[in-house]
């Protein structure tokens, strides 16, 4: 017996559908640390943190704090963000709207760090990525 047309075309756009799901809902987190008065971000861990529905940011280093606009990250990427109430986070979630296009893939613009100590913040635009 053969399996009809419109069978298989329903069986594999529900399998696209739960798959683009599934992709939506990941969550990563990428780790950023204060070095010789620069801001370091994990190339690794942002490289796996790229597409995820959910991205925080986390510190590595005592004596900072994120700001509120601790990430800035491209406009059209489609990321909603802010730090937690206690700045030692921030986080970025994918807005879910379909009606305003596919986002862009997220580029960090930059990020800004308060020191809660006598040494300075790092400059916002001045940051690298380690591996």
């Amino acid at each position: 017996m053969k399996t009809p047309l419109i069978t298989v075309v329903l069986a594999l756009a529900c399998a696209g559908y739960a798959a683009s799901s599934a992709a939506q809902s990941t969550s990563a987190t990428v780790t950023v640390t204060v070095t010789d008065g620069r801001t370091v971000m994990s190339d690794k861990e942002w490289n796996l943190a790229i597409g995820a529905s959910t991205i925080t940011w986390v510190l590595g280093t005592r004596g900072y704090l994120f700001r509120t606009n601790g990430v800035v990250l491209n406009a059209d990427s489609g990321y909603s963000c802010g730090a937690s109430s206690d700045r030692r986070s921030f986080r970025c979630t994918k807005a879910r709207s379909r009606s305003a296009g596919v986002p862009a893939d997220a580029v960090v613009e930059q990020i800004n760090l308060d020191s809660i100590t006598s040494a300075p913040a790092p400059q916002p635009d001045v940051w690298i990525m380690s591996e």
